[in-house]
């Protein structure tokens, strides 16, 4: 866990530099805001093809939306709940508060101060990034088996349109022995 720490550590020195800002002011809006803000980001394309799946086709409406609208609802609730208790701090008294918090944690659980800041800032990151992925391909794969599928019922009405049409017109036959 160190070396992943200090890997982390080093990232974010080195894109603090570009961008201007000392370490701890970029650690309080990389790791507190932007990186709260994110999670809800990343759910807003699964919620976006859910509702466009809900107007299209009312039969596959409410599981995608259900899944996706709750877990962008807990991301947005999530991001104002840590945007709220830290936006009031500068950017140095929010580091101080931040620091302290993880380090209270580290003391009440079994693991210290690095495992916890890997743990949140790291592992639950990527958990969360995951499963807006997945939300995203199951809303997207539910949205396409309907636009298949809305397809082939168009295709197939439009041929029983054709054969109604000429009803001496038969579909070729298909023989297995040849």
């Amino acid at each position: 866990m160190e070396g992943l720490y200090a890997v982390c550590c080093a990232i974010m020195c080195e894109l603090s530099l570009m961008a201007g800002v000392s370490y701890m002011e970029f650690c309080v809006l990389g790791n507190i805001y932007l990186q709260s803000l994110l999670p809800t980001v990343f759910a807003l394309p699964a919620l976006w093809v859910s509702v466009r799946l809900s107007r299209k086709e009312p039969q596959h409406k409410y599981l995608p939306l259900l899944l996706s609208g709750t877990w962008f609802v807990l991301n947005l609730s999530m991001t104002i709940a840590v945007w709220s208790h830290y936006i009031h701090l500068t950017l140095g008294e929010a580091c101080s508060l931040c620091v302290g918090e993880l380090k209270s944690m580290s003391g009440n659980t079994w693991s210290g101060y690095v495992t916890i800041n890997i743990l949140i800032f790291v592992i639950f990151f990527l958990i969360d990034a995951i499963i807006c992925w997945l939300l995203y391909r199951y809303s997207k794969n539910k949205f396409n088996n309907t636009k298949k599928n809305r397809k082939n019922e168009k295709e197939n009405k439009n041929l029983h349109v054709c054969n109604r049409r000429n009803p001496h017109l038969e579909p070729p036959a298909i023989s297995l022995r040849q």
